[in-house]
């Protein structure tokens, strides 16, 4: 009966580039109703929503991350620092 209790541990100690990659992994399936059958079968097997919470949160954290660094670097680009530019 540990079961219920196994699959949201795991799921919650991925990191969140793990779960983007998992995400990209299910976005990039050939098949959209094979890549739905696995994600329901993952979090089917854990215990109410925290598994499907936490993954959910953190591919938008991770999205979020990475849009501010590319904004970021732009920024840089185009407005280098006095030392940048020689």
């Amino acid at each position: 009966h540990h079961q219920p209790r196994i699959f949201p541990s795991i799921v919650t100690s991925l990191s969140r580039g793990a779960c983007h990659v998992l995400s990209v992994a299910w976005e990039k399936h050939g098949s959209p109703v094979e890549a739905e059958a696995s994600y329901n079968s993952l979090f089917g097997r854990c215990a109410g929503d925290e598994g499907r919470k936490y993954f959910l949160k953190e591919v938008d954290e991770f999205a979020n991350e990475s849009a501010r660094k590319l904004i970021l670097g732009d920024l840089m680009l185009l407005n280098p620092t006095p030392d940048a530019r020689g």
